[in-house]
């Protein structure tokens, strides 16, 4: 059991994060390959200029063709005046990690006035856009028509860090195995500067193709609590696609935030946190793995010395199961993690959700596909437990815990 500040050796998945990928020799990923999200907002100074422009690059995933572009967007607290600024959103490809400053198709974008607070806006290309299996493009915004300033604009909304991970793969069968982007980056422009590339970010974006798959980062920074009253708080639900896993050791990003427990000092603070995090893994009622994934003495000693870059109140912490465990294709397991000991909701559990908030005239094209674009769709999810209510909830099946599995290595037949 330890906190993660090194290379991992272990299996990235998207939201649930290092998960297994096929093959036969197990693969490492580095931490800023893995996807987890402490933070999220607007881009500062960005989109509020006439000559401003934001940018976010990827690489396609397959040869298809995209109809619509779907941003979540958010309205300054300042900003209570009409008509806000028209947008346009569009696909351009990419020059040298930059845009070309050419719409896909000749006329691949649209137009978009963002309103509301907290938004996804699906907006319909005025020429769909092809794109061609694993070239690079960008999902291009800039300014259209209407006024905009430092208090008069729109933004998009963003993540950090950027963890070059895609939830959903819609390259291959097995939703288990995730897709690495090491090309994701949001770019932001002005005429004085240029293209600025901004490493640590992505947008929260979706792609909607002809055939009725969507592709992108769909998921906003979100947290649930751990402890309080009732001592078992959250789980996550895996089905396994594909084929079986077998794994070795148990992970999840947890933290703390001191400000949300009542004390007068840090140390009465601390004392009111349970001694350790445990986790419990099951099938039905069948309890098959348990142990301590955190204790209260590492979270601690992070909180007071994270190391650089690191944000102070999450960090990874992984524990070896006592025994390999088998994760069986067609299965659906329950990863448990509580808290006894916590007087209050004081430990965090990162726990990214999409937000189902949609403008009404920038509608999704057909069924709103949240529950399905996020990991292991709609059979993977994160519930959390309400004590007011006396039950569970799944929010929509739209959120997914930070929690990752390291893989048992298996040999290849000339070893």
């Amino acid at each position: 059991m330890r906190r993660q500040q090194t290379t991992v050796t272990g299996v990235a998945g998207a939201v649930l994060l290092a998960w297994l990928c096929g093959g036969v020799e197990l693969p490492e990923y580095n931490p800023a390959q893995q996807f987890w999200i402490t933070s999220g907002g607007m881009v500062p100074g960005s989109l509020q200029a006439e000559d401003h422009k934001q940018s976010q690059r990827f690489t396609a995933p397959l040869s298809k063709t995209v109809t619509h572009v779907a941003l979540f967007w958010k309205t300054p607290y300042n900003t209570a005046w009409e008509p806000p600024p028209t947008y346009k959103v569009g696909i351009q490809g990419d020059r040298d990690g930059l845009p070309d400053g050419q719409w896909i198709n000749g006329d691949g974008r649209g137009l978009v006035r963002p309103t509301g607070w907290d938004q996804w806006h699906f907006v319909p290309l005025k020429s769909p856009a092809p794109v061609v299996e694993r070239q690079i493009y960008h999902v291009v915004v800039e300014w259209h028509s209407g006024p905009v300033d430092s208090a008069h604009f729109n933004n998009v909304y963003v993540d950090r860090p950027a963890s070059h991970v895609i939830p959903l793969n819609i390259a291959g069968p097995d939703r288990n195995t995730i897709i690495t982007d090491p090309n994701l980056a949001v770019l932001i422009y002005s005429a004085a500067k240029g293209w600025t590339t901004r490493e640590r970010e992505i947008a929260v974006f979706l792609l909607c193709f002809d055939d009725g798959a969507c592709y992108g980062q769909p998921y906003c920074h979100a947290y649930q609590g751990l402890g309080g009253k009732s001592t078992l708080y959250y789980r996550q639900r895996i089905k396994i696609d594909f084929q079986d896993k077998t794994v070795a050791a148990i992970g999840t990003m947890l933290g703390v935030n001191l400000d949300y427990v009542k004390g007068a000092t840090d140390e009465e603070k601390w004392n009111k946190l349970g001694e350790a995090i445990h986790y419990e893994i099951s099938e039905g009622e069948t309890l098959l793995g348990n142990g301590v994934v955190a204790r209260r003495s590492e979270i601690r000693d992070h909180y007071y010395n994270p190391g650089p870059n690191e944000d102070r109140r999450f960090a990874w912490y992984e524990q070896p199961l006592s025994k390999p465990l088998t994760l069986e294709k067609g299965r659906t397991y329950v990863i448990s993690f509580f808290s006894p000991g916590s007087v209050e909701a004081s430990y965090l559990v990162d726990a990214p959700e999409v937000r189902p908030s949609v403008n009404p005239s920038y509608p999704c094209p057909g069924v709103c596909p949240f529950a399905q674009v996020t990991w292991g769709a709609a059979d993977s999810y994160f519930e959390r437990w309400s004590a007011r209510d006396g039950h569970w909830k799944d929010d929509g099946k739209r959120r997914d815990a930070s929690l990752r599995f390291k893989r048992v290595t298996r040999l290849s037949s000339r070893e």
